[in-house]
């Protein structure tokens, strides 16, 4: 049955903070990376966006702004909407290997969305390794990167879907059903990365933290911001292997990620500035709030926290137990907590008050670490397996990079995404993190060699 009244709906108070961070050096846009086994159609990847993403409202509504002060912006209905105006074309140059697809990637992240449309795009690319590759991108105020991939991994064909048939389409038959709102998808089995309130964790002590903090370390990842983005992601690591890792040394597996992106930050670093011992960044890192019963839904529901990564130390195994006693109190802290009320807050305000506190709170950063996991087994996408998938959040705050980490099938990768005034090539990146988490597992007794894709 559709929800009629999700014409003209404000959008929630998390969601327009989102909304009011764009800007044109600094895009608030998720963008994702799906490589297909084998070729896909460019009808039928039509087919299924017709038939599966828009029985979401949502997809076919664009941002109306409110013109009086502290009046928020609402969704409403694009009474031109198009399919085609959102699925577009485009190719890696020769010879089609893991470069041009970067670049390609990083061109299409530089490039703002149409704002007087509903804001999302799907890129069909040809040419890379004889297949397919998707490209996607959607405005962080229609959902955070755990819904979105969600979404993502669940527009299929395959027995059981409740679309008409391809030939049928392709025949006339009505391309989309209209009617679902912000709810409804398949959930898959995403583990929420935050715990209720703790004992002992105190709302005056984050907030004085906030407060306090202060500039991050000057280094050459801050800086004026461009409007050309790169991108760049790693080799697939077997979880197993991480897993096999950080039972050696006594941690997690984000323990092992967050002290191998910390050993990249050191390598690229030292050769750029003094680094001391003591030295180390600001990482915010998104943490999941979405409870149970909420999988499936669209919208914003995470927090924040602030993660110190020991960038100073050359030794891994005492970047690990910084990191490990860091990664601690922070679990048992309500800073994630505060923080997604404090976005709450700041979208009931206007847009230069919400600029003033992210300013502010960005200030005391370097990067966005991120970390979305995905289903353990192979998904198909229209109908064709699902090679790998690599997804990017925006870097809010006036920051200039930002770390994903992505978990699918059995597999971790890592992407950096940062900006071309600071970091011209992410690749960089990549590699010292192949080379710091080597060491990383050879010190928990799962060696593993990293090639480096060419």
């Amino acid at each position: 049955m559709a929800d009629k009244g999700i014409v003209g709906r404000l959008l929630a108070p998390a969601d327009t903070s989102w909304w009011h961070m764009e800007q044109q050096d600094n895009q608030m846009t998720i963008t994702a990376v799906m490589v297909i086994e084998g070729h896909l159609d460019f009808e039928h990847l039509h087919y299924i966006v017709a038939t599966r993403l828009l029985k979401y409202d949502r997809f076919r509504q664009r941002i109306l702004e409110a013109d009086v002060a502290f009046a928020q912006p609402r969704w409403v209905l694009d009474p031109e909407f198009s399919v085609s105006n959102h699925l577009k074309r485009a190719s890696v140059a020769p010879p089609g290997g893991r470069r041009e697809l970067e670049a390609l990637v990083g061109q299409i992240m530089s490039r703002p969305l149409d704002y007087a449309r509903p804001l999302w795009e799907y890129f069909y690319v040809d040419g890379y390794e004889g297949g397919t590759v998707i490209v996607t991108r959607f405005h962080h105020c229609i959902a955070d990167g755990i819904a979105l991939v969600d979404l993502l991994l669940h527009m299929d064909d395959g027995p059981g879907s409740d679309a008409p048939p391809l030939s049928a389409y392709l025949a006339g038959a009505p391309g989309s059903r209209s009617g679902q709102s912000d709810g409804g998808l398949a959930t898959l089995p995403f583990r929420a990365a935050a715990s209720a309130w703790r004992a002992g964790s105190s709302v005056l002590g984050v907030a004085g933290k906030l407060l306090t903090m202060g500039n991050d370390t000057e280094t050459p990842l801050r800086g004026p911001l461009s409007t050309q983005k790169c991108a760049a992601w790693s080799d697939a690591v077997p979880l197993e292997v991480m897993k096999e890792a950080a039972r050696e040394l006594k941690g997690t597996i984000n323990d092992i990620v967050a002290c191998a992106v910390s050993g990249s930050l050191h390598e690229y670093l030292k050769e750029r500035m003094t680094l001391r011992p003591e030295t180390t960044l600001r990482a915010v890192v998104p943490v999941n709030l979405r409870p149970p019963d909420e999988y499936g839904s669209l919208g914003n529901r995470f927090g924040l926290v602030w993660l110190p990564l020991p960038v100073g130390l050359a030794d891994p195994v005492d970047r690990l137990k910084a990191i490990k006693r860091t990664m601690d109190g922070i679990k048992r802290s309500p800073e994630a907590y505060l923080v997604y009320g404090l976005l709450g807050i700041f979208g009931r305000t206007t847009r230069t008050a919400l600029h003033l506190a992210v300013q502010f709170l960005g200030r005391g950063a370097t990067l966005v670490f991120t970390n979305v996991p995905g289903p353990r087994e192979p998904v198909h996408f229209c109908g064709q397996r699902l090679k790998e998938i690599m997804a990017w959040v925006p870097q809010s705050g006036r920051l200039g990079l930002g770390i994903s980490v992505m978990s699918y099938a059995g597999d971790m990768r890592l992407g950096v995404t940062t900006d071309a005034g600071l970091v011209r090539d992410p690749r960089q990146l990549v590699h010292a993190y192949h080379r710091s988490l080597e060491g990383i597992l050879e010190q928990g007794g799962a060696p593993l060699a990293l090639g480096v894709a060419s």
